[in-house]
């Protein structure tokens, strides 16, 4: 696959140039003495030129308002990414979406045009490069593969959203179930009764194929009232949180709808992470003995054989 002569051809027609010729005479119109023709355009739009000129792409970048790193990304992938055979060609393909993600221009930085401020790009570039560096991130899919590698012995939900039952978190929070693991999950108080959303998501990882009684005793709500919600961040997943040695947090963000395609995790730092669990340890040891108390043992509806 040649990722240079598609993205050329793709933002010619978007430029609303139909045809190979008239791009030619819209770059001729103000670089008489460039060496274009439609010819060459069509090689370039095949892939059939190993050396793009850089003057050309420049030109082919001003003509399509497409940013001409655009084009040099897509020319490294086609040259030496797409030879590399020492990883995957999800790997590589995925490299080469942050690579164009991360340098991508935006018109304007918090409703300041870029044409008005261009040192703004700069600033953001800095700060994109210093995320990248330094933050682990998965996205909803990679953190469920990562717990079921982990295999927690225990795990904290705050908050549940009870978006929890569809996949790909139904599947590890069963096989979490099957292995022992117990997860404490802070809800809004009345959510955990009959009916309720946490009660629904009981029911539906129990259908999913994690035995009743070991749902029962190991997916443990711990109510909330609407005060106390809001001493939360939302939210954050905490796995093993009693033990210092391996204890790892991620904070759980959605952006631009719902779904795993729009969830990621960033993994929490390992001093905030222990500040964290040191706060919410005794309150949280509170509201679990409260709960016992208080609370009859959730009884789940039974499931009809198949």
């Amino acid at each position: 696959m040649n990722h240079l002569g598609q993205l050329l051809k793709q933002a010619r027609l978007a430029a609303q140039f139909s045809t190979q010729e008239s791009v030619v005479k819209h770059i001729k119109r103000s670089n008489k003495k460039v060496a274009l023709s439609q010819g060459l355009v069509a090689q370039y739009e095949k892939g059939d030129i190993q050396n793009p000129s850089p003057t050309l792409l420049r030109l082919f970048s001003s003509a399509y308002n497409v940013d001409y790193v655009r084009f040099v990304l897509a020319f490294i992938s086609d040259k030496y990414l797409g030879v590399d055979k020492t990883t995957t060609a999800g790997v590589r393909h995925w490299r080469m979406q942050l690579w164009q993600a991360s340098l991508k221009r935006f018109r304007e930085i918090a409703r300041i045009p870029q044409d008005q401020d261009i040192e703004l790009e700069e600033f953001q570039l800095k700060a994109k490069a210093i995320l990248v560096e330094h933050f682990e991130v998965l996205d909803l899919q990679g953190l469920m593969e990562w717990q079921r590698r982990f295999c927690p012995k225990e795990i904290w939900v705050l908050l549940a959203d009870y978006k929890d039952e569809q996949e790909p978190i139904r599947s590890a929070t069963v096989k979490h179930i099957k292995d022992g693991t117990r997860i404490n999950y802070l809800v809004q108080a009345g959510t955990e009764q009959e009916g309720g959303g946490f009660w629904r998501m009981q029911r539906t990882i129990v259908e999913a194929g994690a035995p009743r009684e070991r749902v029962d005793e190991q997916m443990i709500p711990i109510p909330l009232e609407q005060a106390e919600v809001g001493l939360f961040e939302k939210r954050m997943v905490i796995l093993n949180p009693n033990d210092i040695d391996s204890m790892t947090g991620f904070r759980i963000l959605q952006f631009g709808g719902e779904g795993p395609g729009h969830t990621i995790a960033i993994r929490i730092d390992t001093a905030e992470l222990k500040d964290i669990v040191n706060t919410y340890s005794p309150w949280l040891f509170k509201k679990y003995n409260a709960r016992q108390r208080n609370f009859e043992k959730l009884k789940l509806p039974k499931v009809p054989s198949s």
